[in-house]
């Protein structure tokens, strides 16, 4: 949501860099409260009611994002404060998502189940930019926020409702499964390297695809050319992610791994080196097919390898800390980069860390408690 609204921000104005900031401040927000959302869901096996309440406040968020509108002299203070509101709503999902379908899908099959509930997140993420122009363009910024946030809100209320019965299975699961509060001490190397990875990973992307739509704005000098080429590019995860789903339970999820971080650094690399249109869309594409497959790869791996009991908990680690505030640093430092010098050379230095990531990649250990990990 707030990478497409920055194109409107600017136009208040409001400084690049500002904007940034407050992208980082949400996703740090974010990523230092997901631990404990994800211990309160391990603890109460409340995981549908938990992920009512995070689409809720997004949708709270959206409400003050419109707000910003109503008073553009305070924007930037208000906006401040949406980006705060979201970026918890935003903590609940990727943790408690992959925990309950974990417990639906044991086994092998598991990467390949999250996969192709990744790929529905995917339509929705694809969708979205050309939403919020759309309504925005018939609406108006205030009223059209105004009634995305009524229908966020009506979809966390719709879920609170058909998540009883899973609530209670989930609740269920929880006791017949050993007590909360195993030791992740034999887990602890993994965790930490699995999560440095992804966190470099993460601020690699996010320099890059949240200033997406502001760049094509820049390009083509349309709100709307660079709202449709953004979904035309978030396309390409809808299939991205049951493939990479499928391919991490067939060669196992470090190798899954591993495919999917050195094809993000490749696929930028072509980026940077072509000024064509063309060519930049179907190279950043073909960098969203790859780069947006943390859930079926990544918190896939994390639910094979560490144990049921604290599964939510290790999932907000691993997304919260790695993704969510390397998303953070990523944020930030490409709006600072680009307003000094162009988002062109603000890509090419956030591709540093996609590097790194990949140098990373042979850290994460191969037997973890002393079992040896497939690929």
């Amino acid at each position: 949501m707030f990478t497409v609204l920055i194109v409107y921000y600017l136009s208040l104005p409001i400084s690049l860099a500002y904007l940034g900031g407050a992208a980082a401040a949400s996703n740090l927000v974010s990523g230092l409260v997901a631990e404990r959302i994800g211990s309160w869901a391990d603890n109460s096996g409340k995981r549908g009611m938990m992920m009512a309440l995070g689409i809720g406040i997004a949708g709270v968020a959206t409400l003050i994002f419109a707000a910003s509108f109503y008073a553009p002299q305070s924007a930037a203070t208000t906006l401040l404060l949406g980006v705060m509101v979201l970026g918890i709503g935003l903590a609940f999902y990727h943790p408690l998502g992959g925990s309950i379908i974990a417990f639906a899908s044991e086994g092998k099959s598991l990467p390949k189940q999250m996969g192709i509930n990744g790929s529905f997140g995917s339509v929705g993420r694809a969708l979205f930019p050309v939403l919020i122009v759309s309504m925005v363009g018939v609406f108006g910024a205030p009223v059209g926020l105004l009634v995305l946030g009524a229908g966020v809100l009506a979809a966390g209320g719709t879920i609170f409702w058909l998540a009883k019965g899973l609530d209670r299975f989930m609740v269920g699961e929880r006791q017949k499964r050993a007590p909360i509060g195993q030791s992740l001490k034999p887990y602890r190397k993994f965790v930490f390297m699995l999560t440095a990875v992804f966190f470099v990973d993460a601020a690699f992307g996010s320099g890059i695809t949240t200033y997406i739509p502001s760049y094509y704005k820049q390009v083509s000098g349309s709100t709307g050319t660079a709202g449709l080429i953004t979904s035309i590019i978030l396309l390409a995860p809808i299939i991205g992610q049951p493939i990479q789903g499928h391919i991490a339970s067939r060669l196992g999820s470090r190798r899954a791994l591993q495919i999917t971080v050195t094809s993000s650094a490749v696929v930028v690399a072509v980026f940077l080196s072509f000024q064509n249109v063309v060519l930049e869309v179907l190279s950043l594409a073909v960098f969203a097919f790859f780069y947006y497959t943390g859930f079926p790869v990544v918190l896939g791996y994390v639910s094979l390898v560490t144990p049921w009991e604290s599964i939510t908990r290790v999932n907000a680690i691993v997304w919260g800390f790695g993704s969510t505030i390397g998303t953070a640093l990523g944020s930030a430092l490409g709006g600072t980069l680009g307003e000094a010098y162009g988002f062109h050379t603000s890509f090419a230095i956030c591709w540093g860390f996609g590097l790194l990531a990949v140098a990373l990649l042979p850290l994460i250990p191969r037997k973890v408690n002393q079992v040896q990990m497939a690929g």
